[in-house]
């Protein structure tokens, strides 16, 4: 919602007075950080799903199973960490995540049934290594710089790529269609209104 608003108030930014675009780095960041900081003020939810997950994960050490949310997240991230460390230069290929996984997971588990380590950048280091992450590092990059440089009309696209990298550390964005089609469209329609600005400025 936060980015949504910040994108369809795009061509109000437009006609912002010029001097707005004197807005300092310090108040960028705030409007990035701010509707983060919101939400976990706002979520009871959140904050007692946290708490939830850090009592699954000291369970998790004590069991013989692995079942819960976060016990599981933390299997796919030791699990996918020895395929890394196996190839960490170039990784183990395209598409091979899924078969190493049902390689090294017990059939009828409920950890056999995941398709991804819930993590995009594990996901890339597994298949094409520290050059995969590295070339996903500087497009992330890349995005958010030019983002950052379109001065205030930048924001909603600044905070759409910001979201992208964040939430790629819990889940497989640009894997997963239902996160990644919404996400790269507010972020292209974010782009194109902060370069519609940056030209209008001009």
């Amino acid at each position: 919602g936060f980015v949504a608003d910040e994108v369809s108030g795009g061509p109000g930014a437009l006609v912002r007075p010029a001097n707005d675009h004197a807005l300092g780095g310090v108040e960028r960041v705030l409007d990035v950080g701010a509707p983060f900081f919101a939400a976990w003020q706002a979520a009871d939810g959140v904050r007692t799903r946290f708490a939830e997950g850090f009592a699954e994960l000291q369970a998790s050490r004590n069991a013989a199973t692995v079942s819960t949310s976060w016990g599981q997240r933390l299997s796919m991230v030791e699990i996918t960490a020895e395929m890394v460390a196996e190839r960490p230069l170039l990784g183990h290929g395209v598409a091979s995540w899924k078969v190493l996984w049902e390689e090294r997971t017990s059939i009828g588990s409920s950890l056999h049934e995941h398709t991804t380590p819930h993590n995009e950048y594990l996901l890339v280091a597994s298949q094409v290594g520290a050059v995969g992450v590295l070339l996903l590092l500087a497009g992330l990059a890349a995005a958010g710089r030019s983002a950052w440089n379109s001065g205030p009309t930048g924001t909603a696209a600044l905070l759409t790529w910001t979201m992208l990298a964040t939430s790629s550390l819990f889940n497989a964005m640009l894997r997963d269609a239902k996160f990644s089609l919404p996400l790269l469209t507010l972020a292209t329609l974010a782009t194109i209104a902060a370069r519609a600005g940056g030209d209008k400025r001009q």
